[in-house]
């Protein structure tokens, strides 16, 4: 959960499209042999979804395993445009990005005891990513 200004959210990406084809050869780089193959001829689109806390009591923060009974909401449209992303530039981009649910506003800053704890995790595992990656 996050905050969303004063209410507790959860957020959600649903693909658009009906089906997207994938390849089933197992290997170690699967995800990203499918997305640069989709997105070298086609758009990518995902639903933004949102569900919103409305009871307390039936939606506690800090009990993943309780599914909230609010319905998600679409709220909007995120769209990967076709392109080609496997090239070196990009590559070595990608290597010294680093990604945390708290780099945010405070008025979106994520909730619970989970969330508390992924905190110092994802700050660890970016020095250590630096740390390898020669920053």
């Amino acid at each position: 959960p996050y905050k969303l200004a004063k209410l507790g959210v959860k957020l959600s990406l649903k693909p658009a499209q009906d089906k997207t084809d994938v390849s089933s050869k197992l290997g170690r780089n699967l995800l990203r042999e499918n997305m640069i193959a989709h997105l070298s001829e086609n758009d990518a689109s995902f639903d933004l979804l949102v569900q919103v806390r409305t009871d307390p009591d039936l939606e506690p923060i800090n009990d993943p395993t309780v599914e909230w009974i609010s319905p998600m909401r679409k709220v909007g449209t995120i769209i990967l445009p076709k392109q080609t992303f496997d090239i070196e530039q990009s590559d070595c981009l990608g290597e010294f990005l680093r990604f945390s649910p708290w780099n945010t506003l405070p008025e979106h800053s994520p909730l619970g005891d989970i969330n508390l704890m992924r905190n110092p995790v994802y700050k660890q595992m970016s020095a250590k990513r630096l740390e390898r990656n020669g920053a």
